[in-house]
């Protein structure tokens, strides 16, 4: 196939405004300075007269450009595919040369369909794969593996940071050295591992082992299914995890605020909750007859029952007759522990009183028995 070299003897300009946000100076057309064509003038290759550059081809059957080790930049019109960089093998032969794939780099390779990669001995392997930095891998399709050693194996699943894995289909892994090993698991900070369906582990030396288990914050383990562990950075005591449960180390205490100022506080180090009660936070003051409250709990019935499909015993009154007795709380199915206890202690404040009014009619009859006594005996003398 011959060639020859057309050459242009003049330039040809046109003028267009563009508006960004802005008008734009006019923007001159690029004149060919330089084709080369093919015997029947199909043009392959142009140079305009800005220093940009065109290659041009047709996806029909051909060699590669180039095989083996050099520093090369190559256009492979058959693949649609491109290379740029340095290599020191056999990466961009055409085994390793994926349909409308992009290598660029020093030893890298794109052997996916349509795949992308970039840096140093980094490989994207499946289709529509991206890898990039250094000995990055990217070998499921869809998958993307950015950073310094970090594998993506699984079908759309991302591994980016420092020597992170996704291990399978959706498993995603960010950060330092963090492993999601199962299909659609999480892990993320550092040495964090994900290695249940599902799971999701975040922070430092967390593990999410368990079936759509959550592990967060510094050194919990959340074994079982659908358990959620939360760890302080106590790292030196591993609380009990069982399925489908939710538990927290937090040494520090536990704050849960449902209002501005209103909530619970386990302190740490405490096994009791303080909820608040200020004067503060509080309104709508009114006094309650003690002898009422104390006639409307006789009313109650105290009952030892178990909630449905458990074995554990309690003891106490039920939400409905809770209510009608007292009309306190926000419904009928529940019972508030300060309701509990305002009524308890209103109840013991009444017999409190009780007790001091029996007390002193019973030091009032010892009187007056006493009274009577000394009589009976002068008498008797």
């Amino acid at each position: 196939m011959s060639t020859h070299i057309l050459s242009s003897t003049a330039a040809a300009w046109s003028v267009g405004l563009a508006l960004l946000l802005f008008t734009a100076p006019p923007v001159a057309a690029q004149a060919p300075l330089l084709e080369i064509a093919v015997d029947n003038d199909v043009e392959v290759f142009q140079v305009d007269d800005l220093g940009g550059l065109v290659a041009k081809g047709a996806p029909t059957p051909s060699d590669a450009p180039a095989t083996g080790q050099g520093t090369r930049l190559m256009w492979w019109p058959m693949k649609a595919a491109l290379r740029a960089g340095r290599i020191d093998g056999d990466q961009w032969d055409p085994d390793n040369v994926g349909v409308g794939s992009v290598a660029a780099g020093e030893n890298t390779i794109a052997s996916g369909d349509y795949s992308l990669v970039f840096g140093l001995g980094s490989r994207a392997e499946d289709e529509l794969s991206l890898a990039g930095g250094q000995t990055a891998v990217a070998s499921g399709q869809a998958s993307v593996a950015l950073g310094y050693q970090t594998q993506a194996t699984g079908n759309g699943s991302v591994a980016m940071g420092v020597n992170t894995v996704a291990g399978h289909d959706g498993a995603i892994a960010l950060g330092f050295r963090t492993e999601a090993t199962s299909a659609w698991s999480h892990a993320s900070g550092f040495e964090t591992t994900a290695s249940g369906a599902g799971a999701t582990a975040a922070g430092i030396h967390t593990i999410a082992a368990g079936q759509g288990s959550v592990a967060l914050g510094t050194g919990i383990t959340a074994g079982e299914n659908g358990s959620f562990a939360f760890g302080d950075g106590s790292e030196s005591f591993q609380p009990d995890v069982d399925e489908n449960s939710f538990v927290v180390r937090a040494f520090g205490g536990v704050d849960l605020n449902t209002g501005a100022g209103v909530g619970c506080n386990l302190p740490g180090g405490q096994g009791a909750w303080v909820c608040t009660s200020s004067r503060l936070a509080k309104e709508g003051f009114t006094s309650v007859d003690g002898e009422s409250v104390l006639a409307r709990l006789a009313g109650i019935e105290i009952q030892q029952w178990r909630y449905r499909n458990t074995g554990v015993l309690h003891l106490g009154p039920t939400a409905e007759d809770f209510r009608a007795a007292f009309g306190l709380g926000a419904d009928s199915t529940g019972i508030a522990t300060v309701d509990a206890d305002g009524v308890a202690l209103r109840a013991i404040q009444a017999l409190e009183r009780r007790t001091a009014a029996l007390q002193e009619q019973n030091g009032e009859l010892r009187r007056r028995l006493e009274a009577l006594e000394r009589r009976s005996g002068k008498g008797e003398r």
